[in-house]
């Protein structure tokens, strides 16, 4: 479960060493009691290795057959005893093999899935061998954050420019998550205020206020989005909306981060067309 760090009061998320263990262990256990289970893996940002505070678990199985609608079958599966949330994604074989020809989903699925069990194989032994401190599949990138309040003072002639306060940060992508978070030391030099609350929910379903900051410019690969974030941590993370806003996709091969190659000159924004 998520543990408190020795530096603040803010927990620590389980890292993909401590997860991968945990999911082996449970496929080991739930695998063969599945008579239907031919395979059980597991995807997403503990896959890639971009995994952060709040992050869950998506976990595939592949079935033999199931009579369940595709909804219900993940009810079936007890994930109660890993570290963080999952949701199961139950397949059987005949829909894995036509999902394979769909296209997009599938061709992520097959570039992040990590495998644990593997029916005749039984549980995959060889758990990911990681160096101590080395992040596994992890998509990092320079961005620089900017006090939006001081820019609109530079604008309106109220601040001089050398006064706006920014910060050069090493940020973590975490496709898992939805919003940004800064930690409080980054509040700090960037001078942002708290403007509020919102509420957090941890991988073991705990809910936990936390504050949230005024506006911030956030700038990366030459794109900007003014974004609030909640106050949380001990480093720079940005999540989906972000990434959806800059119009940035993740290049998990290369773990980078890269413009949508349809808009590589501009982000664009999708908008639900309105009557005229």
């Amino acid at each position: 479960m998520p543990v408190r760090s020795l530096r603040s009061s803010v927990l620590k998320w389980p890292d993909v060493q401590t997860v991968d263990r945990a999911v082996r262990r449970w496929a080991e256990r739930v695998g063969p009691a599945q008579k239907e289970a031919l395979r059980i893996g597991y995807f997403g940002s503990y896959a890639r290795g971009d995994w952060g505070v709040g992050s869950d678990l998506d976990l595939a199985v592949v079935v033999a057959s199931s009579e369940r609608p595709f909804e219900r079958r993940g009810e079936m599966w007890d994930t109660t005893e890993l570290p963080v949330s999952a949701d199961v994604l139950v397949y059987t074989e005949r829909e894995w093999e036509d999902l394979s020809r769909r296209g997009q989903f599938y061709q992520t699925l097959a570039q992040e899935i990590v495998w644990v069990y593997i029916r005749g194989g039984q549980a995959l032994k060889d758990s990911l061998s990681v160096e101590e401190g080395e992040h596994v599949g992890e998509v990092r990138i320079k961005a620089r954050l900017t006090n939006a309040v001081d820019q609109a003072l530079v604008r309106r002639g109220l601040l001089k420019s050398e006064q706006v306060r920014s910060y050069e940060a090493d940020v973590l992508v975490d496709t898992g998550a939805v919003r940004c978070v800064l930690p409080p030391h980054v509040v700090e030099r960037l001078g942002l205020e708290i403007v509020g609350q919102r509420v957090a929910e941890y991988a073991d379903g705990r809910l936990e206020a936390v504050g949230l900051t005024e506006p911030f410019a956030l700038r990366v690969l030459g794109r900007e989005e003014v974004e609030d974030a909640m106050v949380l941590g001990d480093e720079v993370m940005i999540g989906q909306t972000v990434l959806e806003k800059l119009d940035l996709l993740v290049d998990c091969e290369n773990q980078r981060l890269v413009p949508n190659p349809e808009h590589p000159d501009q982000p664009v924004s999708k908008v639900k067309q309105t009557r005229r």
